[in-house]
């Protein structure tokens, strides 16, 4: 069997929170970026990205080859999501042809809550993989097509809650805090 590639659209797409070979830039059709609750387990609930089907929109993310004997921890760290396969047409990449390309999204479509905010570290992790990736001018797309800014971010830098947290410069740090602002972003203590 060949590898499945996943196309990321969140954490996935920092590199630094796997070590997937063959990381290429992606865009994927009819899709938009949801800010939802996500349940893994009893005690582990919290708000993170998803995917919700819109049609005439496009998502920027990437696509990464995943060997086949990586594919059970990967979906042990997307507990609470399902994996489905998406249609290669729906998919604009500069990987290989003909590859088949999988990708998660959210059990809940419930929009996340001030008992359930974002973590900033995951916001972080997810703006400093756009821009490793994608480069400066992915960031303020990926804020014009992701819904739930409205949900409260806690403010975690300092004892983050986000599992895979990656250090940031002081410049990131007050880049990303600029456009959280900007996009109307409520952060709390």
């Amino acid at each position: 069997m060949s590898d499945i590639w996943v196309f990321g659209y969140g954490s996935l797409v920092n590199a630094q929170t796997h070590d997937y070979q063959d990381i290429t830039p992606a865009y994927l059709h009819g899709w938009r970026r949801d800010w939802c609750h996500w349940v893994n387990g009893p005690s582990r609930n919290a708000t993170a990205l998803t995917i919700q089907p819109a049609e005439g929109h496009t998502i920027a993310g990437m696509i990464a080859r995943v060997p086949e004997d990586a594919w059970p921890a990967l979906e042990a760290r997307e507990a609470g999501y399902r994996r489905f396969a998406l249609d290669n047409a729906d998919v604009d990449h500069d990987g290989p042809e003909g590859i088949t390309i999988h990708t998660f999204q959210s059990l809940s479509n419930r929009r996340g809550s001030a008992e359930f905010p974002i973590p900033q570290t995951y916001v972080d992790v997810v703006l400093k993989g756009f821009l490793d990736v994608l480069g400066p001018d992915a960031l303020a797309p990926f804020f014009e097509t992701t819904d739930g800014w409205e949900t409260p971010i806690l403010r975690d830098r300092t004892n983050p809650r986000y599992p895979r947290a990656v250090e940031l410069t002081p410049d990131q740090m007050a880049l990303f805090d600029s456009l959280l602002d900007s996009h109307g972003a409520t952060l709390i203590d």
